[in-house]
């Protein structure tokens, strides 16, 4: 019953289940099950975090431990969730993650502060398209038909790393410089296809 990919791309592979993470690194292992559905938001192996949703509720999963916390989604969160597009999940620290959904604008920002979750949520200004894993952390790519960002997610929030004018399904994500730029994809605008990647 998997679900969809929680990993950003270029992350070792964790699959979501209705009730269980999979991860994929030499063989399939169980890393989380449990009784009740769940939406996985974010999980990072290396981290050993995953945030995630029971209708109403956030938690936040010590995949070492197992050990929860949770905390009541504000209705603002609730609302960015439930539009239906895919969520884009960053672990940014072991306390700290930035989830968005493709399509969305609006961006959740959730903490463990003082042994308490908060949920704030912020306009990233330009809607979410996907999640990758660069060499100097996890990037977040934004866009629309005319404009692409790349933004990087910290403890500070959301910096902007590029900016291109062109269409966001015709770009990519180049993690060979000094820090992670967008690049012309040259196959999709000659083409006429429609993809983003990364290359390294």
């Amino acid at each position: 019953r998997a679900r969809r990919f929680c990993s950003l791309r270029g992350h070792p592979m964790l699959v979501a289940g209705e009730r269980r993470l999979v991860s994929f690194i030499d063989k399939p292992r169980t890393e989380y099950a449990a009784d009740d559905p769940f939406d996985a938001l974010a999980a990072s192996l290396e981290r050993r975090v995953a945030w995630l949703r029971r209708g109403a509720v956030l938690t936040r999963l010590e995949l070492a431990g197992l050990r929860e916390r949770s905390c009541e989604l504000p209705a603002s969160a609730i609302e960015i969730l439930d539009r239906g597009g895919r969520p884009i999940g960053v672990v940014v620290s072991e306390n700290h993650a930035i989830i968005g959904v493709v399509g969305q604008a609006r961006v959740l920002w959730c903490a463990l502060q003082h042994d308490r979750l908060r949920v704030t949520t912020f306009d990233a200004r330009s809607p979410v398209f996907d999640g990758f894993a660069s060499a100097r952390g996890p990037v977040i790519l934004c866009g629309g038909a005319r404009d692409s960002v790349l933004l990087s997610p910290s403890t500070d929030g959301l910096s902007e790393l590029d900016r291109r004018k062109a269409n966001v399904a015709s770009v990519l994500v180049d993690d060979s410089g000094a820090q992670p730029r967008l690049v012309p994809d040259a196959l999709s605008q000659r083409g006429g296809l429609t993809r983003a990647g990364a290359q390294g």
